[in-house]
């Protein structure tokens, strides 16, 4: 008896130990978790894109990224990035915002191309304005801008002396600016094509032929919600970023009709695109840092 009893209790605790074993595993292995869709490499999201992007086909090249600057304040955030070329020497326009004893301030930033801060300046009566997609225009040797949509009047950058300033000149079409703040038309460089941003849909109009090509179109799912774009120099691939369930930085090929997650990264935005030494460039905000993309290849 006593030994039949032994047997019983270890068969009792094998079960027991058993059904654990499996509650554990199924708290780990979650298929289709945010967990794993956050660890997906680069244009793994096929099934995404046929449903909302049936005439686009998910490619995956990847891209590499690296850090320029990472801010030591983590409430430090940033946006709108330009890349200048200054006699072949790249520097970065950046803005950002900080919390401090003031509350939100909101800065100019001007860093070298190794990362190195050159200047930083303050902005008075700022607000989210400035990451608006028209700002931060360069003309000449001059970066203008404006704090905010009600301050009218735009402030400009030398960058030859480092001097910030005001001028009354209309250097910022404001019409223009007030109309696409809502619509989101992206001009490429030349002049030809837009691509628009709409709540769920991303359009590719040709202003040469007329036609216009609904390239991501969804009901209202969260899956797709638009930022901001950039345009190649040469007008064939525009690049976004996504705030919506497929987040992150996308490039896509409107000549082949190709679309390539290229930074995996979910709190990546504000994407810039430029060329150095022959190289594509994709410069970015993530949360407290300014990053690089790139493919080490001429396209």
């Amino acid at each position: 008896m006593t030994r039949l009893l032994t047997l019983l209790s270890s068969l009792i605790f094998c079960i027991a130990c058993n059904v654990q074993e499996q509650e554990i595993n199924s708290e780990l292995e979650v298929p289709g978790s945010i967990e794993d869709t956050e660890m997906d490499p680069p244009g793994t999201y096929p099934e995404i894109i046929a449903g909302s992007a049936p005439e686009l086909t998910a490619i995956a090249v990847p891209w590499e990224q690296s850090e320029i600057y990472c801010s030591n304040n983590a409430s430090e955030s940033f946006y709108q990035i330009r890349a200048i070329d200054r006699d072949g020497e790249i520097s970065y326009i950046v803005f950002s915002s900080s919390e401090n004893r003031k509350g939100l301030s909101f800065y100019f930033n001007e860093f070298d191309g190794m990362g190195e801060l050159m200047s930083r300046r303050e902005l008075d009566n700022a607000n989210y304005s400035l990451s608006d997609k028209i700002n931060l225009q360069r003309k000449g040797d001059y970066i203008f801008y404006f704090s905010s949509l009600e301050d009218r009047h735009a402030r400009y950058f030398s960058l030859i002396t480092g001097e910030h300033g005001d001028t009354t000149q209309k250097v910022i079409d404001w019409d223009r600016h007030h109309s696409e703040s809502f619509t989101s038309d992206f001009t490429s460089p030349s002049g030809n094509k837009v691509v628009t941003f709409y709540d769920t849909k991303l359009v590719l109009r040709d202003l040469t032929d007329k036609s216009t090509d609904t390239l991501i179109n969804q009901a209202y799912s969260g899956v797709w919600s638009f930022g901001q774009g950039s345009w190649n120099d040469k007008s064939t691939k525009f690049y976004f970023d996504n705030s919506g369930g497929v987040a992150c930085i996308w490039e896509l090929d409107v000549e082949n009709k190709t679309l390539n997650k290229i930074v995996p990264e979910h709190y990546s935005d504000h994407p810039f695109f430029f060329v150095k030494d022959s190289t594509n460039y994709i410069a970015y905000c993530e949360n407290h840092c300014i990053k690089l993309a790139t493919i080490l290849s001429k396209n």
